[in-house]
């Protein structure tokens, strides 16, 4: 089910530790990607300037959390309650990075696949393509509190697998 969340979507909240506001939880909306759409990776990369809060705090300390909202259309299912707690949510967390430049084309086209028409904003912003490194996933998809999916069981989450209703890493 994580793994659904992150590849269903392409953008979430990032939460960092704020320079601007001195240490202060701060999140921005940002877009991600996990590769086409289809052919989900389980990365998670970023396109960032440091002109953008977001980067700025990540240079400094460069521990985040995204967290992607449920899709309208499963929402309904639950009355449009998104803080029910049968209505699935993840949050992932683990240092986030700037791609060094050996893995760079192969991010970029992740990337770009999902986001074509960043490829086209403006060269003197600055943009880095980085990468969260999975440290920890919670899931909440029922009541009892949330589960903690191992990361290398997010990573071997089978999508295609996926059926309605089915709870999977």
């Amino acid at each position: 089910m994580a793994r659904w969340l992150i590849a269903e979507n392409n953008w979430g909240t990032v939460s960092t530790t704020s320079i601007h506001l001195k240490g202060t939880a701060f999140g921005n909306l940002v877009s991600y990607a996990d590769g086409p759409k289809g052919n989900s990776t389980g990365r998670l990369l970023f396109y960032l300037t440091p002109m953008d809060a977001t980067a700025t705090d990540l240079a400094q300390c460069h521990t985040s959390e995204p967290t992607p909202p449920l899709l309208p259309k499963k929402s309904r299912t639950f009355g449009g309650i998104i803080h029910d707690p049968t209505c699935a949510k993840v949050s992932i967390s683990g240092p986030m990075r700037i791609v060094p430049k050996h893995e760079l084309d192969a991010a970029e086209e992740l990337l770009f696949q999902r986001h074509p028409q960043m490829k086209n904003w403006p060269k003197g912003h600055n943009f880095s393509v980085w990468e969260l490194h999975v440290a920890a996933v919670r899931l909440l998809d029922f009541y009892g509190g949330a589960a903690v999916v191992p990361p290398e069981d997010y990573f071997a989450a089978k999508l295609q697998l996926q059926r309605r209703g089915e709870s999977v890493a």
